[in-house]
């Protein structure tokens, strides 16, 4: 039970730092411009991926290539951001699992938590992988406390296949709206509840918004 685990305990004693802040809304746009532009490198190379793990895998390694460099942006770099981690192990808001592993996770420099970040899932949208799963096995995870839970917003990105778009999501059909972080790509945003309490108090974390970034072009083999 994840009320007498240790991890349970763990975040119930500093459960008053939860939530963080947000990203502020420049960090968040330096983040969707730098994995647009590693995407079209990794896409305009020509390459064809194994799956959803070997495109997230190419598309990380070239997000820190970009920080390295500090060429996607300037607020993109290494004296900003921390390195991106791909599947970096956590918990969930109750520790009642320790083995979650978020896509991806973008740290300012300065954060002081784990938990603190904009945290990212990836999911292949096309004719062998539904849209409901977008949201089934993606933005559920962050309805349901497994990740961000500690933050009021986090990003999903869709590897989308042709003829297939945001719209084509039933659950979120009618509920996004285009943000403003990025036009091209056009980047949406959802809101959604969290009905959940940290850990030891009555204090939940209000609902968590979601950008959605959807692109195109990969080549599954």
């Amino acid at each position: 039970m994840s009320g007498s685990s240790l991890m349970f305990r763990r975040l119930a004693e500093r459960s008053e730092r939860y939530p963080f802040g947000d990203l502020p809304t420049w960090a968040k746009r330096a983040v969707l411009i730098a994995i647009a532009r590693s995407f079209g490198d990794a896409v305009g190379s020509g390459m064809s991926f194994a799956d959803e793990n070997d495109l997230t895998a190419v598309l990380v390694d070239g997000l820190n290539e970009l920080r390295r460099k500090g060429t996607a942006t300037p607020a993109f770099n290494a004296s900003v951001f921390q390195v991106v981690s791909r599947d970096g192990c956590t918990s969930t808001f109750d520790g009642s699992s320790l083995m979650k592993r978020p896509d991806m996770i973008f740290r300012l420099a300065g954060a002081l938590d784990e938990y603190e970040g904009w945290f990212a899932e990836c999911k292949i949208v096309d004719g062998d992988h539904p849209p409901g799963l977008y949201v089934r096995n993606g933005v559920h995870r962050f309805e349901a406390g497994d990740y961000a839970w500690a933050m009021p917003s986090a990003l999903m990105i869709a590897y989308a296949g042709a003829g297939y778009s945001l719209d084509g999501v039933p659950a979120l059909h009618g509920s996004s709206q285009p943000s403003t972080l990025l036009a091209d790509p056009q980047a949406h945003e959802t809101a959604h509840e969290r009905t959940w309490t940290y850990p030891g108090t009555s204090q939940g974390p209000g609902r968590i918004r979601l950008v959605h970034l959807w692109l195109r072009g990969a080549t599954f083999a």
